[in-house]
């Protein structure tokens, strides 16, 4: 697409060619990532809360054609730079990317065979794909090639490579389109199933896009979590840099000089004492004085920063998290510990739930388009050991207490029915002299059936 094109296109854009798609067949297809997007370097600039507000006006517009996420994604960028926004994020994603997972039939029963095709790094990779969207607001995934029932991308040079992520700045999630530069409102219509390309193939077939609701309504999707996030870690940076400020005014002895030199001596005596943080040795005159003079107005100052320190990170655990300790929790400590486990486990339930819905709705279609050999009506499922655990654990503690019952009743000289245990614990209840009738027929049984085969 030529420079003519382009800027043609930016002011005067045009509705897709409807054209017959063609499908259920493997094969290469147009590669976003690098034949739809102009190669130019996305600048990272200081964010700060006027430009925090400034995303959301952006991707607010009250004409749907001119709103945009650039800003918005363009602050998420050092949002993420964060280490404890980066260490939530790693371990909300890692509790949904290390769970077992299979394709199962309507009737409930595991397709083996179905789940051995997925199970494999770019399949992971769609599961991460669509966790960050949580994060982002948004995910458009692209692979280009098809080879041995595995998905890949390529990279600049035409090798192959794991499934891409578009650049979000790239992509509009309010009229569904990939443009070749940030704020072009035209582009590549990525949902719209009768745009075919120059190559002749339908983007909506090599993509998958993962988006999250409106928080109210405004715009087409969602805006991520990490909106939320980045007010807190935009005064968690500046915290940085201010505490910095601290520690020089008041964290070490300043040097105080005292001399009678003039001239290039008096420079020299000067950078003797800037240098001394490195090299603790300078020659002086008898008239020469060097002092260390420590600040006694330091107080405890430095401990509101670490207060506020605290108080927004555990801010930012609970957004992402579910739980102001979720990363800072004391293992031992058991009322605050269950708490922790309780809010992960919603978290996780919650996240797993959704990724079900969309992976069904998303992916599994296509990869049926495709070619790959998944069954029509087979669903993919998590497999929920931690219910299983929990229920088990409850079943288990339920029967407990029903066994103490009738030993009470035991004890006390009264006989209960088999009949009522069974049916309050689903375990099936002979008495013992039943137990050794039966035992001792099955042993006669036995032994006659071995003389008569004799």
């Amino acid at each position: 697409m030529g420079l003519y094109s382009n800027i043609k296109n930016y002011f005067f854009p045009v509705a897709p060619e409807q054209v017959q798609v063609s499908v259920n067949k493997q094969g290469v297809a147009k590669d976003l990532r690098y034949q739809a997007i102009a190669p130019i370097i996305f600048e990272r600039t200081r964010q700060d809360i006027q430009k925090w507000r400034d995303s959301i006006r952006e991707a607010e517009a009250g004409i749907v054609i001119m709103r945009q996420r650039v800003r918005m994604q363009q602050n998420y960028l050092d949002t993420v730079l964060n280490s404890h926004v980066d260490a939530c994020m790693r371990l909300r994603k890692s509790m949904v990317l290390q769970k077992e997972f299979d394709l199962v039939t309507a009737t409930g029963e595991i397709d083996e065979k179905a789940t051995e095709l997925i199970k494999k790094d770019w399949f992971k990779r769609i599961i991460e794909g669509r966790m960050d969207a949580q994060f982002f607001g948004y995910t458009l995934l692209n692979y280009s090639d098809i080879i041995n029932n595995e998905l890949f991308s390529r990279d600049s040079f035409g090798n192959l490579v794991p499934i891409k992520v578009i650049p979000r700045p790239w992509v509009s999630p309010d009229r569904l389109k990939v443009a070749n530069v940030p704020y072009n409102i035209g582009g590549v219509p990525f949902r719209d199933k009768t745009y075919i390309d120059e190559y002749g193939n339908c983007p909506a077939d090599w993509t998958f896009y993962f988006s999250t609701p409106s928080d109210i309504g405004v715009s087409e999707c969602g805006y991520g979590i990490l909106y939320k996030v980045a007010i807190y870690e935009i005064y968690l940076r500046n915290l940085i840099g201010q505490y910095s400020t601290f520690v020089e005014l008041y964290g070490s002895p300043m040097r105080h000089g005292k001399t009678m030199k003039t001239g290039d001596e008096r420079d020299q005596f000067f950078a003797d004492l800037v240098n001394m943080g490195a090299s603790a040795t300078v020659v002086t005159d008898i008239g020469d004085e060097i002092e260390f003079i420590e600040s006694k107005s330091a107080g405890s100052g430095w401990e509101s920063y670490d207060r506020f320190r605290d108080w927004l990170e555990k801010s930012i655990s609970k957004m992402i998290l579910g739980h102001a300790d979720a990363m800072d929790s004391t293992p031992g400590k058991l009322g605050a510990s269950e708490e922790v486990k309780r809010s992960l486990r919603v978290i996780e339930s919650n996240d797993c739930a959704g990724t079900e819905t969309d992976i069904n709705l998303e992916v599994l279609p296509k990869l049926r388009n495709m070619g790959l050999a998944i069954p029509e009506g087979t669903k993919f499922k998590f497999r929920n050991v931690h219910e299983q655990e929990e229920f088990r654990m409850k079943e288990d503690a339920s029967n407990k207490a029903a066994a103490d019952i009738v030993k009470v009743l035991a004890d006390a000289g009264y006989k209960v029915a088999p009949e009522y245990i069974t049916e309050r614990t689903g375990i099936p209840v002979v008495s013992a002299s039943e137990a050794e009738a039966t035992a001792t027929a099955e042993t006669a049984k036995n032994i006659k059936n071995l003389y008569e085969g004799l």
